[in-house]
């Protein structure tokens, strides 16, 4: 028959076991893996253990916290790997025929600025069927327009506080940062109660991050005049480039900065955050090939930090 190889295919495992196996072998980690595939742990060592059972090899060596690939699953890797490679270019080639998706995110401001924007051209490779909008949600598409649409809400905040239904991406801690100017002052920064001889930096709507970070770490707090609050996060970046003063800054926000040698984060310690990154979307839509692609991808994109 045209296009079949043969009548007869060996039995093939599990689909999403191979798929499991791919994430966790990429990663190195089950608890990564379960992150990137929006299930739990368990469920990844449980399609682990059915995939060894059907190869009737073991493709992981267990260790107490990490794991090594065994030489059978480093092979199975390489040939799974290139598959998976050969699969995703032959699918974006048909779906980039299909009419456009559109992509409707509403997300805070700061995100989409100093984060999303720098980020979201990787999925829109892959993807170049979709057609990205950053919109309010209340509004409708335009009429006459009958593409297919898929809003998606990323929200910030403390979960007890947002009255919806949601799927957490990410939880994203304080860093302390400030321009590599600041590293040539003469203030030792062995000593972390250098922090207090500089002028402290942080958002308002944060106003005891620096207070943990004295009371957690044994620093002594500045005097109130060396404390300055921003409301939005472009000013306080802004003062953080030109050295201004040391910051207390979502590391979300700042890792770029940092990652280019722009900013340097100057403690080892980082303080944890109430409020997390939350998605939220149309349960009737949850299944969809592009819903599901985008909570893949900002998933395993921001737990690169």
């Amino acid at each position: 028959m045209n296009g079949h190889t043969g009548n007869h295919r060996k039995r093939l495992p599990p689909l999403t076991a191979l798929k499991t196996f791919e994430s966790v072998a990429r990663l190195m980690s089950f608890k990564e893996a379960a992150e990137e595939l929006f299930v739990t742990p368990s469920a990844v060592s449980h399609q682990m253990r059915q995939l060894e059972d059907f190869l009737g090899v073991k493709l992981f060596i267990r260790n107490t916290r990490t794991i090594d690939l065994t030489s059978d699953g480093m092979q199975y890797y390489d040939s799974i790997a290139s598959a998976f490679d050969d699969i995703n270019s032959a699918t974006s080639k048909i779906i980039s025929k299909r009419k456009n998706v559109v992509l409707s995110l509403n997300v805070p401001g700061f995100f989409y600025e100093y984060w999303l924007k720098q980020h979201i051209d990787s999925f829109l490779d892959n993807h170049p069927e979709v057609e990205l909008k950053v919109v309010d949600p209340k509004q409708n598409n335009p009429k006459g327009d009958s593409r297919e649409e898929i809003r998606v809400n990323i929200l910030w905040g403390n979960k007890k506080l947002l009255e919806t239904d949601y799927t957490m991406f990410l939880n994203s801690p304080g860093v302390v940062v400030c321009s590599p100017d600041i590293l040539h002052h003469d203030v030792p920064f062995a000593d972390k109660n250098f922090l207090s001889t500089y002028k402290q930096l942080h958002m308002s709507v944060w106003p005891y991050a620096w207070e943990h970070m004295a009371n957690g770490f044994g620093i002594e707090p500045a005097p109130q005049d060396r404390v300055k609050y921003f409301d939005y996060t472009g000013d306080l970046i802004e003062a953080i480039l030109s050295g201004e003063g040391v910051a207390i800054c979502d590391k979300i926000i700042a890792q770029d900065y940092i990652d280019s040698g722009k900013l340097v984060s100057v403690l080892d310690h980082s303080i944890p955050s109430s409020s997390s990154f939350y998605l939220t979307y149309d349960p009737e839509l949850s299944e969809h090939y592009i819903l599901r692609a985008f909570k893949e991808w900002i998933s395993a994109e921001t737990n690169k930090m």
